[in-house]
């Protein structure tokens, strides 16, 4: 740990701060090193450009760093969505050299402050986020600051090479759309089924579980992608990965267990 003033300000990404931007999008690359986290959005190369587009909708996203008043260095950061009357909270780092120091209460406390103030008691009813199973000490911390937990999702890992030769012609059930985040979207009978990352792997999700199969071929014979992971709700017989955990609490609630609570 390094030696922190113990005064923080808490500093918002705008859209047009690209190169803090950029950092954000590379830490968070470097954050986990994990099965699951080769899946993660953020290393597609078009992740920085998805935030500071997202960034423009200043009322609905929101990229918070917290700065050291005395090495003015960023020492912790945060990614929040609005989801309906929810805020979702995508991310929460504290940089490795400053873990213990109680960081990640502070940022959230004073996010959730400043939400408030803007926006008052009434236009949110709920933060919520989500965690892997394998993540236990982030696990611990939500459980210390009371959140209500429930299941999720399950991660699949799917390597599965598709051994048909009799299958020549193109699969034009599936096909790819590239969003305006320069993302590479899939979709099967026109049902969207998930995200290419980086070019070289895919992860899909369960909510058309019947079209997996042909995506997987799809993926394989006319794509070259065989690193493939599945997220659903349901109980396959694939290697699992991981599964995750959904964890919410009313934001006044939390905002004031978090301007107490010590870790």
């Amino acid at each position: 740990m390094q030696m922190l003033s113990g005064s923080y300000r808490l500093k918002r990404l705008h859209a047009n701060e690209s190169l803090a931007i950029d950092h954000i999008a590379l830490l968070l690359r470097n954050t986990y090193h994990t099965q699951v986290s080769s899946f993660f959005i953020y290393h597609d190369p078009n992740y920085a450009k998805y935030l500071r587009m997202a960034s423009l909708d200043e009322d609905n996203f929101w990229i918070y760093q917290l700065i050291d008043s005395l090495g003015k260095q960023m020492v912790a950061f945060a990614i929040l969505t609005r989801k309906e009357r929810d805020v979702f909270l995508n991310q929460i780092v504290v940089l490795e050299h400053f873990r213990g120091y109680n960081l990640a209460a502070k940022l959230l406390s004073d996010i959730l402050g400043l939400l408030l103030k803007k926006y008052g008691n009434d236009e949110f009813s709920s933060l919520k986020l989500e965690t892997f199973h394998s993540n236990q000490r982030a696990m611990a911390i939500y459980q210390h600051w009371k959140m209500e937990d429930s299941p999720g999702k399950n991660w699949y890992l799917n390597m599965l090479q598709d051994k048909d030769n009799q299958l020549h012609k193109p699969i034009i059930t599936c096909s790819t759309i590239t969003d305006r985040y320069g993302f590479l979207q899939l979709y099967a009978n026109n049902n969207p089924m998930g995200t290419v990352i980086n070019g070289d792997r895919a992860r899909t999700n369960g909510a058309h579980i019947d079209d997996v199969q042909i995506l997987i071929k799809y993926l394989n014979m006319q794509m070259g992608i065989y690193k493939i992971c599945l997220v659903t709700e349901q109980q396959l017989q694939l290697p699992l990965i991981d599964r995750t955990i959904t964890y919410s609490l009313g934001i006044s609630e939390l905002r004031d267990m978090l301007s107490t609570t010590k870790l």
